[in-house]
């Protein structure tokens, strides 16, 4: 297949070199350049913002706006715009009609095209919404979400929105057209002309009010205190919070050297242990401590457990054939890694290396029909790493790993990143997920697993867990144990509330699989938020 990027001389990125250089990968397919008649330049004052923002927050200099004009014209070669002969060609000239070709491919940000048409929407407050328009699906766009990682500073949102632009395009080249979880009828949006006087007026207003904010914002930390991450418990777990609606949690007091976070519960032996991510000061760098929880009701840190040279959090931890594990985030080290308790809890060894050469968020194992899922988000060359869900599957924990063939099956920064341990609740499989598109852990979203196969993957939203002002990213359970994670001042009574909000009085039906006579997963093996024997 022979693909052409139609691409503005004045606008040509290095997040356009990312698209070229992962097409170029796929087999059999041949990647061209061809610049359009006319330019359209970004205004002088958007790229004086982002060459400040850079020097003020230390920004990566491999940035998604970085030019790459020559580095394009050297590896793929320019052809003239008159004679371009391609299968597809992915337009991302703005105003210059493309050549004709079997498929077209336009990318837009909340209606508009181009790096100019995301800089106007960043600047405003409504959530960003990338449509890929498909000449080959009429009336029906690819479409994402992305996280928008700091609206404040416009160059990190632009990296992390672009790197996933660069996927969704990827996807649908791969897909060729056919059905893929994120395909959605939507609207075709109509690009606007946007003024160069208005954008140089936006960008300047952009850049006052963020730096105003963020001076604001860091004198109330300093007269109240940082916020931080707390962990918070209540006994008896089964879901409480599901069946009641609104419960209080006490919050794990710290010494305010370190903060807790991404609590998992586990029962042993009779007592009840909570692993969490403990993320010293000091060092700047985060481990697995174990805290436990007395008959009384006291909680105690019983210190670190697990250290590496890189971060970890969100510390998964099952019970499978005799022994005790541990799946926790290890983005850092680029790999998901399998850890196992030789004296519990105090001692893990790493026993394997499940994935290898990916940076991955949050995995969090499932056994479903008679296979292993691994379900974790991915970074993309710049992007958050909290929207882009992937799935891996295996036949046996220590096996070969398989990328789900749909991967990512979902860019959406409402409800990709893994929340807590998916659980059985009134025989429906239940998915916690962050929801992240106002902020990183706004909130947990509760989706319904509707079909999991080697080829298929869809889910639905059937309720939501807030904490209030709070934010939230993290519920589990245990026998004995419920416990939830926010984000805040600490409050001065050492309680916090959490609510569970259901879509309706039915959205939690029974699960299903995509082979219809295959029953539930067995209670035994999962059938609390929390990690049992698998």
């Amino acid at each position: 297949m022979r693909i052409c990027l139609y691409l503005d001389r004045s606008r040509t990125f290095r997040w356009h070199l990312w698209v070229a250089e992962a097409l170029t990968a796929l087999p059999g397919t041949k990647v061209v350049a061809a610049f359009a008649p006319g330019i359209s330049p970004l205004p002088p004052s958007c790229s004086l913002l982002l060459d400040l923002e850079r020097l003020v927050y230390g920004l990566d200099r491999e940035h998604a706006l970085e030019p790459m004009q020559a580095e394009v014209e050297h590896q793929f070669g320019v052809l003239d715009y008159r004679s371009v002969d391609a299968d597809l060609i992915i337009d991302f000239s703005d105003d210059s009609p493309p050549p004709s070709s079997h498929r077209l491919l336009t990318p837009l940000f909340n209606g508009r095209a181009g790096e100019l048409g995301l800089m106007m929407a960043l600047t405003g407050s409504e959530p960003i919404l990338v449509e890929l328009i498909d000449s080959c699906r009429p009336g029906s766009a690819w479409w994402e979400r992305p996280a928008s990682v700091d609206r404040e500073v416009l160059g990190k949102s632009m990296d992390g929105i672009l790197s996933a632009t660069a996927r969704l395009l990827l996807s649908a080249v791969e897909r060729g057209g056919a059905p893929h979880p994120s395909v959605k009828c939507v609207s075709q949006a109509v690009s606007p002309q946007l003024p160069t006087g208005g954008a140089v007026t936006a960008s300047w207003s952009f850049a006052a009010r963020s730096f105003i904010h963020k001076v604001t914002r860091r004198l109330t930390d300093l007269a109240l205190g940082d916020r931080k991450w707390m962990v918070a418990w209540r006994p008896g777990g089964c879901a409480q919070l599901l069946n009641r609606a609104r419960l209080g949690y006490s919050i794990v007091p710290d010494d305010r050297r370190r903060y807790f976070a991404d609590p998992f519960p586990f029962s042993h032996n009779g007592r009840e242990f909570i692993f969490v991510e403990e993320f010293p000061y000091a060092t700047g760098r985060g481990c697995i401590s174990v805290l436990e929880v007395k008959p009384g009701g006291q909680t105690t840190s019983l210190g670190i457990v697990l250290e590496e040279p890189f971060h970890l959090s969100y510390p998964f931890v099952f019970e499978l054939g005799g022994d005790i594990w541990m799946i926790p985030e290890a983005g850092e080290g680029r790999g998901v890694y399998l850890y196992r308790a030789t004296q519990f809890p105090f001692k893990w060894e790493r026993s394997a290396c499940l994935i290898s050469g990916i940076n991955a968020y949050d995995a969090t194992l499932l056994r479903h029909d008679d296979r292993y899922w691994l379900f974790l988000c991915e970074r993309a060359w710049h992007s958050s790493g909290w929207d882009m869900l992937s799935l891996y599957h295996a036949r046996d924990l220590f096996g070969d790993w398989t990328r789900h063939i749909c991967n990512p099956v979902i860019i959406d920064a409402t409800l990709c990143r893994p929340g807590g341990a998916m659980f059985i609740y009134n025989g429906t499989l239940v998915r916690p997920a962050q929801n992240c598109s106002g902020l990183y852990g706004g909130s947990i979203e509760l989706c319904r697993i509707d079909n999991l196969s080697e080829d298929t993957f869809s889910q639905t939203v059937v309720g939501h867990i807030n904490a209030g002002a709070f934010g939230c990213h993290t519920y589990n359970a245990s026998a004995g144990l419920e416990v939830i994670d926010v984000f805040g001042r600490p409050p001065g009574r050492g309680q916090i509330e959490a609510s569970f909000i259901p879509i309706s009085a039915d959205v939690l039906r029974p699960y299903r699989s995509a082979d219809a006579n295959v029953q539930p997963p067995p209670s035994k093996a999962m059938d609390l938020p929390t990690t049992p024997a698998l």
